[in-house]
């Protein structure tokens, strides 16, 4: 959601009136009245860039979990998002819905001890009966209604994560009375959650009397609107954690705030393990567990925004309508931690007041014909039972979090935690066959986005489980390549399904482009489309260990499969196709002026003017779709490296190669030669970084980056000295090209890295440097050079960790840059064509 413009916020707002939602979250432009109440309280600009997450996080650095991942935000972001919340509260205004806007709920930067020694705060958090709490919530709560407008809902988490609050461990003698007073005489609960001591009642009751009384500074008709997560581990955590000291801390927190004017998130009240708070029963002594609170009971179903099919829909319905029959339950919510999955279940319960259909079987055939556009079609009607039967079957477990599910075709061989069906995959694929049979008369794109959707679950439990679980890594070397081409065979056939729906809601490169497209509409006129892009292949890729997967064409058959290579090489005992050792560039250089070297994204060093005596696998013929070389040439990059053996390729020529022992310069100019960084020889052109050290230099000039990015002031220093013949080398940091190198200087510290262009590295080259074959000799600490050289050869040195060769992996793909040629944005193919030959391909089991 973060990259949405106001169109497809209009959208989402007017879909949300349609369903009957009346109460919506209202988060955008917040940062601006934030900085602006910091900057008056003296906390400055560079403070609040390491405080901000990056657009694709801020959920995080709002929700108290991360300090300035993804960041620094930039100004033209924080400032167009201001102007978009303007036209979001007005849409909402005019269409009679309510608002939940941010009220200050305790979270500060990190460095607010610094600046102010006296204040309670620990970990980003401050105490919420220190006095600048409520200076700040003052602040806070008059610049949201001045920039955004009034709203009676306002949001707080407070003690949201259960171990960070600045109170927590300061009373424990308190704590230890008020665990025998409450009947239980285990005191020590830090054992339970995280090592942490439950806030008594008393410091809970005083702590939601200040939020309460900050939230209606500016709004005194307020309703405070709190996540129920940590009540709800009060319920799931059963005798292993201290019950009695959590009730009562739940006791406190709602006794002080008045009698409806609490409003609370049942988060994850259609988890059926003792996930509801509304479910949660009356203690004898401690007296209802709800106290002054209204509950909303809300549907999660979804973690990271992972690509998932399914639930148990009977179950969501019977307690939906279970908990509306209560006093003390006002309405259904939708709290997924992202949306565009399993779309029946969150209709279904947002369809739950009011549908007049007995079963969720029913409703889901009727639900099946809204999406068909037909009724009456047996196809589709038996093919959404048949999705009753399976994916939405009664007793469904329910997904957990976290990072889950992680289906085939994003796992490497050997994974445990993939995904395994817990229904019959031979009735979903019936349900496929017969949404094929159905889709002339179904011809909608909801239909066909759930063909699609079907068609991806089924090849990810079936044909992609079977080819996974026949990979044996101490296999033959022959045997392990057949059955990983088998598996990444599969793994192409779901990028492909899933590049064929025709809304384009699994294509990578609809997402990569929209988040490029914001620095059309922010005011930066196009300088930060890198940097969101960045953001979001940040985000659903290593961020967190891969917690934001996606199951995407594009993401499934590019990212996933490369890592599958990386997986095969590393096993085979190869250096890691694909990955590169050095200096690790951030972005292409397609665009820089023709010099005699160059790196791609990918990993790729570029030697104009050459070729090498290779071993050649195959001509690879870029597609019709790759227009112009530089497409080309990326293409070229995806099929070498989901190729086995391939260390490069030619271009114009198109040939993969899996050896090179000599270069060649080709007439006229005529080729181009890529090859992977890892396997270039000896002869080649370059850098080799030298780190902790530095060299007696004659110095050119001083180069200022236009990033503070580490990566991205890399490529960029090093793209200067590459355009300059008089340039050898510079350093980092410092950022200084050089012309000449007289000896080495080890560095205080080991604070700095040299980059010298191979032709030009010095004889008195330091032992800790022996990179990519290049001999090394001893160097004393003052760089006088003081011993013999190693006979032309190099140490063998240590193999790095698969997961070091995977994260080399993951970090160039982070920092490529979208192309339509490579990733389309739009859709490809016909889904129904190509499920009729998947059927075909991969039989029953």
């Amino acid at each position: 959601m973060w990259w949405w413009d106001w169109s497809r916020w209009e959208r989402e707002i007017d879909w949300m009136a349609l369903w009957g939602v009346n109460l919506v979250l209202a988060y955008t432009g917040q940062e601006q009245v934030f900085r602006k109440v910091f900057n008056n309280i003296g906390v400055n600009d560079t403070i609040l860039n390491k405080t901000f997450d990056g657009p694709a996080f801020l959920t995080w650095s709002r929700g108290q979990g991360t300090f300035g991942e993804g960041g620094p935000l930039p100004n033209f972001w924080i400032e167009s998002q201001r102007a978009l919340q303007i036209k979001i509260m007005d849409r909402l205004r005019l269409l009679g819905m309510s608002a939940i806007v941010p009220g200050f709920q305790g979270n500060v930067p990190v460095a607010m001890h610094d600046i102010f020694p006296h204040a309670n705060t620990s970990n980003g958090w401050l105490d919420a009966l220190d006095p600048l709490f409520t200076t700040i919530a003052r602040g806070v709560a008059d610049g949201i209604k001045q920039e955004f407008g009034p709203s009676e809902f306002l949001e707080a988490d407070g003690w949201f994560s259960l171990e960070t609050g600045p109170w927590l461990g300061s009373m424990s003698e308190m704590h230890s009375q008020s665990a025998v007073m409450h009947g239980d005489n285990n005191t020590s609960q830090g054992s339970c959650l995280g090592g942490f001591v439950i806030p008594s009642e008393e410091e809970a009751y005083t702590r939601a009397q200040s939020v309460f009384a900050s939230l209606t500074l500016a709004e005194p008709n307020a309703t405070w609107v709190y996540q129920g997560y940590p009540w709800f581990r009060v319920y799931s955590q059963g005798s292993a954690c201290n019950q009695s000291a959590l009730r009562a801390f739940v006791r406190g927190f709602t006794r002080g705030i008045p009698k409806d004017k609490l409003l609370v998130l049942d988060l994850i009240a259609d988890y059926p393990n003792n996930g509801a708070l509304w479910r949660y029963p009356a203690d004898p002594v401690l007296g209802a567990f709800t106290q002054n609170a209204t509950l909303i009971w809300c549907a999660l179903n979804n973690w990271g925004g992972a690509v998932h099919l399914g639930g148990d829909l009977a179950y969501a319905l019977d307690e939906a309508r279970a908990a509306m029959a209560t006093a003390r339950t006002a309405g259904v919510g939708l709290t997924p931690e992202g949306i565009d999955s399993s779309p029946a279940y969150f209709s279904l319960v947002l369809d739950a007041p009011w549908t007049p259909h007995p079963t969720a079987a029913s409703w889901l055939q009727e639900w099946g014909a809204s999406r068909c556009g037909s009724r009456g079609v047996a196809a589709a009607q038996h093919a959404y039972a048949l999705l009753f039967q399976t994916v939405y079957r009664p007793g469904k477990p329910y997904l957990w979090c976290c990072s889950k599910p992680k289906f085939c075709p994003t796992v490497l061989p050997g994974d445990g935690s993939v995904a395994r069906p817990d229904y019959n995959t031979t009735l979903l694929r019936q349900a496929l066959e017969l949404m094929v049979e159905a889709a002339p008369e179904c011809d909608t794109n909801a239909f066909k986005y759930d063909l699609v959707d079907v068609a991806r679950e089924w090849l990810s439990m079936q044909p992609c489980l079977d080819r996974l679980d026949k990979i044996n890594p101490n296999a033959a070397p022959a045997d392990l390549k057949a059955r990983v081409k088998a598996l990444l065979d599969v793994t192409a056939d779901v990028d492909a399904m899933l590049a064929t729906d025709p809304g384009g809601g699994f294509l990578l490169g609809a997402w990569l482009k929209r988040s490029r497209d914001v620095s059309t509409w922010d005011g930066s006129n196009g300088a930060l489309a890198d940097f969101y892009e960045w953001n979001s292949r940040l985000q659903i890729s290593t961020w967190a260990g891969g917690y934001s997967r996606r199951e995407w064409s594009g993401m499934v058959n590019q990212y996933y499969g490369g890592r599958v290579n990386v997986w095969l090489n590393y096993t085979l005992g190869a250096a890691p196709s694909g990955v590169r050792r050095g200096m690790n560039r951030s972005h292409p250089l397609h665009d820089l002026p023709a010099v005699s070297m160059q790196s791609t994204a990918n990993g790729y060093d570029v030697f104009l003017n050459k070729d090498c005596n290779f071993d050649d696998i195959r001509k690879a013929t870029c597609p019709s779709n790759a227009t112009t070389p530089a497409d080309c040439v990326r293409w070229l990059e995806d099929t070498c490296n989901n190729t086995v053996n391939c260390i490069g390729f030619n271009y114009p020529g198109q040939y993969l190669k899996s050896s090179c022992t000599a270069f060649i310069s080709t007439p006229n100019g005529s080729s181009t030669l890529y090859l992977q960084h890892a396997d270039v020889p000896p002869q080649a052109s370059g850098y080799y970084a030298f780190p902790g050290w530095d060299c007696n230099f004659g110095d050119l000039e001083k180069i200022v980056c236009p990033t503070a990015d580490k990566r991205h002031c890399l490529q960029y220093v090093e793209a200067q000295c590459t355009q300059r013949a008089d340039c050898i080398a510079f350093n980092y940091p410092g950022e200084i090209l050089k012309k000449n190198c007289d000896s080495f200087i080890k560095v205080p510290g080991g604070g700095s890295t040299v980059y010298i262009k191979h032709p030009d590295v010095p004889p008195t080259v330091p032992r800790s440097s022996c990179i990519d074959g290049l001999c090394t000799t001893v160097v004393g600490d003052n760089g006088t050079f003081i011993g013999a050289d190693c006979d032309g050869t190099c140490p063998v040195k240590p193999r790095p960790s698969l997961q070091s060769a995977l994260a080399a992996f993951a970090d160039a793909w982070v920092n490529e840059t979208w192309s339509e040629a490579r990733l389309p944005s739009s859709p490809v193919g016909d889904p129904v064509a190509l499920a009729k030959r998947m059927l075909a391909k991969y039989p029953a089991l």
